[in-house]
């Protein structure tokens, strides 16, 4: 069982994303020297037009440096994968490393580099079976709220002690949404691990939880 989020990996492309990560990130992490591992993916030399950032190197080892300097107990390692696909680049790093948590931050409009914006984290926590957390700017200046859980089969033991650390950090409101479209009635699986998922969360956690169908 997770004691704390001790091997965290944060994919990075220098806009707002990773400012919105790499502070969320570093609100989870306890004193017990966690790992923080930075990872830059880089398009493949055969790639249409330039690098997205001809700097990366230099940011990242100022991200390096600045977490470090402000938290002395924290270990950052960098990482830079050539890949055709981000998704496919974080998958493997998170296995590789067996990350406890993939923080991700994702925002509607990307500047030049819209790297982040390809990357899907409920198809990636489903490949991984590692829990994926996603920040929004919004978040930036305050501590997190509201944690929402998709919910389409048995939630992996993983996941559930990770909402049991986030609640430990502060008093969160728990959303578990299941769903369903015009082709599909409710699943009786998903149904019932939403139930479950509901009840063992409500009897388990000190925070307020609830659940929900989305059409």
């Amino acid at each position: 069982m997770l004691q704390s989020f001790k091997k965290i990996l944060v994919p990075v492309d220098f806009t707002l994303n990773t400012e919105v990560a790499i502070n969320k990130t570093l609100e989870l992490i306890d004193d017990d020297q966690p790992v923080i591992y930075l990872l830059y993916v880089k398009k493949p030399d055969y790639s249409f037009g330039k690098d997205q950032h001809p700097d990366y190197e230099m940011k990242l080892k100022q991200w390096k440096d600045t977490i470090e300097d402000y938290h002395p107990s924290v270990v950052v390692r960098l990482s830079i994968k050539k890949s055709g696909s981000i998704q496919t680049a974080i998958k493997e790093k998170a296995e590789q490393i067996n990350a406890d948590l993939i923080v991700i931050g994702q925002t509607s409009t990307h500047y030049w580099m819209p790297v982040l914006k390809t990357v899907l984290p409920m198809r990636l926590a489903a490949s991984t079976h590692i829990p994926v957390l996603t920040a929004k700017p919004g978040s930036l200046q305050g501590k997190a709220k509201t944690v929402v859980v998709p919910v389409t089969d048995e939630i992996p033991d993983i996941k559930i002690h990770a909402l049991e650390l986030l609640c430990k950090k502060a008093r969160l409101n728990i959303h578990l949404v299941t769903f369903v479209d015009h082709k599909n009635i409710l699943p009786e699986i998903s149904a019932s691990a939403v139930l479950k998922t509901y009840q063992w969360l409500k009897a388990k956690l000190h925070c307020p939880v609830e659940y929900a169908v989305i059409h």
